[in-house]
């Protein structure tokens, strides 16, 4: 799991699911 107080790339994205990563950005934390 990686989480940031902003907004991850489309790089970052892809990567997190070709590794199985779960993102969670801004609007997830907000919510």
């Amino acid at each position: 799991m990686v989480i940031t107080n902003s907004q991850f790339t489309k790089a970052a994205k892809e990567l997190g699911v070709a590794n199985s990563v779960e993102l969670w950005d801004r609007e997830i934390l907000i919510n």
